[in-house]
């Protein structure tokens, strides 16, 4: 009876943790678009989905992602596997690729 008490109370807390976590972190996601969109006049919106006959395009914080409808299942591959990058993986993959794209082409 007691081991069942604990380990409800510490559900509900690892669960309100984790609400009061993401409040937070929306809480400074809007603070930050609010004082870039008064000082800046390019507006930032947190994400954004636009949606043509074969296209959807997604942005999310100013990173762009495009999704063919004709294969969907390698573009939102890339997209999961960009998402969970860690930060250093993520910069140096923007760096080549921002690289390669300003090559001649042959």
């Amino acid at each position: 009876m007691e081991r069942k008490r604990k380990i409800r109370r510490a559900s509900i807390l690892i669960m309100s943790v984790y609400i009061f976590v993401n409040i937070f972190v929306f809480g400074l996601m809007k603070a930050y678009m609010n004082t870039n969109n008064i000082i800046s006049k390019n507006r930032l919106v947190m994400a954004s989905v636009t949606e043509t006959e074969n296209r959807t395009n997604i942005e999310i914080l100013g990173k762009s992602f495009e999704i063919n409808t004709q294969d969907n299942i390698k573009k939102f591959s890339q997209l999961a596997v960009y998402a969970l990058m860690n930060d250093k993986a993520r910069v140096c993959t923007d760096i080549i690729l921002n690289a390669v794209s300003y090559l001649p082409e042959i």
